[in-house]
């Protein structure tokens, strides 16, 4: 088991309808103790630091026989991010608010009406510190700072929202660095829906873009490759490990070590050293994703352990999840699509992790005929098993992106 110490700092600020509608600043602070053995695996919470609720714990623990007399020696941090980062302040967040919010209004098409700009900052500081049986004490000061904006707009008489943010594990400054490129983007999807058109439902080919997409791959795939689901056999992939269930291309990693990423940490939430692991290699499943628990009933080693905070017992999560770029080139798979859709972002969907069943709807998508990419889509959605996706793929782009929102 292990000591888990938080304390979490969050602070958002929100602009809507051009005027600042939510300012609110929330501190949570707070540990737990577990105990882990052959019978138990129970956690102690306090919703507070202070040592007479440390030490209600430790006496609890002790009357169950759990050992908590070990002696503790030296800090392991990381460096895949900065410890902190420099706080906005209210008039510095509105000045970018504003900005974002002029520019993105400055668009004009007679088709499409801007209805509501949403835009939302949002810096959260969690600060823990694990102490654990084997001698090992982390601490680990994790910064993140998002910005987020949500279009409504009126189009023919109908409506539509059209979303876009970045998080990173970094500095407001290189955050910022994303604005013009997001308000372009939000331009160019405004101007999408002055030829957009409606499509008739069946089964198509499909051919997803890189980045955004990527949704599909974390849900649908993502989560049955956690280890919890698949030490009790509940996921789809449960019996699959070492076999092939996709195309030679097909390679998904899980990186928890890319520095600044928004997925990213230095440890996970049980003090394990964060890793790069290859979850499929070349189309054949090879490892699931871990906590210690559920590594120990695998026969893996942990690194995606991932509490919701103190107050929850660490459970096998995803990082940075995505897959490699594959040998084909665009231009090349286009042309294998006969009657189909290329699908270049998503919004929202499901994902059933016993049965391997999705449904995901596309924000961004357009109708292909004969290798051709002929107009947008809208109201388009996808439905499927995961695992059959992954055997009807044909070929992988040699482009790969990390999706920025």
């Amino acid at each position: 088991g292990e000591i888990f110490i938080e304390e979490s700092k969050f602070f958002t600020i929100q602009m809507s309808n051009n005027i600042i509608n939510i300012v609110n600043s929330v501190t949570n602070n707070g540990f737990s103790i577990r105990a882990v053995d052959e019978k138990y695996n129970v956690n102690f919470i306090s919703n507070t630091n202070s040592i007479n609720n440390f030490k209600n714990a430790v006496s609890e623990l002790n009357s169950m026989h759990v050992n908590t007399n070990n002696t503790y020696k030296g800090i392991c941090t990381g460096n895949l991010y900065p410890n902190k980062i420099k706080t906005k302040n209210i008039q510095e967040c509105i000045t970018i608010m504003n900005y974002i919010n002029s520019n993105v209004r400055s668009y004009i098409n007679p088709k499409v009406t801007i209805e509501n700009v949403i835009i939302t900052m949002m810096e959260n500081q969690r600060d823990i510190g694990i102490i654990r049986n084997d001698d090992q004490v982390i601490i680990d000061n994790r910064p993140m700072a998002t910005i987020s904006c949500k279009v409504n707009i009126n189009y023919h008489g109908n409506n539509d929202i059209i979303y876009k943010s970045r998080s990173m594990r970094d500095s407001w400054e290189h955050v910022e660095q994303f604005i013009e490129l997001r308000i372009n983007e939000i331009h160019r999807k405004i101007e999408l829906f002055t030829d957009i058109q409606s499509m008739e439902s069946g089964k198509f080919q499909i051919l997803f873009g890189p980045g955004e997409p990527g949704i599909l791959l974390h849900e649908a795939i993502g989560h049955g490759l956690e280890g919890d689901f698949n030490s009790e056999n509940i996921s789809v992939f449960s019996d699959k490990l070492d076999t092939k269930i996709s195309h030679d291309d097909v390679t998904i990693i899980d990186d928890g070590t890319i520095p600044n990423e928004r997925g990213s940490v230095n440890f996970d939430d049980e003090g394990n050293k964060s890793a790069r692991n290859i979850l499929v290699k070349n189309g054949v499943l090879r490892q699931y994703m871990v906590d210690r628990i559920n590594g120990e009933k695998l026969n893996m080693l942990p690194s995606n352990g991932r509490r919701e905070s103190y107050q929850h017992l660490p459970y096998p999560r995803m990082t940075n999840t995505f897959m490699l770029s594959g040998k084909s080139k665009f231009e090349e798979l286009i042309s294998q699509i006969e009657d189909g859709v290329y699908a270049v972002d998503f919004e929202n969907g499901s994902v059933n992790i016993s049965s391997g069943q999705f449904a995901f709807v596309s924000s961004e998508a357009y109708r292909v005929k004969n290798g051709k990419i002929l107009y947008p889509v809208k109201g388009w959605s996808i439905s499927g098993m995961g695992i059959e996706v992954l055997s009807n793929i044909i070929g992988v782009s040699d482009t790969v992106e990390l999706s920025l929102n």
